[in-house]
């Protein structure tokens, strides 16, 4: 399953933010969230 059809419909952006930052940041797929977090700063992103 990818990301897209697990419902992560800003994947390209996280993506770019974590090649950027070098910090694994996952999105929910909950419809209707938009929640972020950083693994490494263990952090909402918004």
């Amino acid at each position: 399953m990818s990301p897209q059809s697990a419902g992560c419909t800003h994947f390209d952006q996280i993506r770019e933010v974590s090649a950027r930052t070098g910090h694994p940041i996952v999105r929910s797929a909950e419809p209707g969230e938009s929640w972020s977090w950083c693994y490494a700063d263990e952090a909402v992103v918004a």
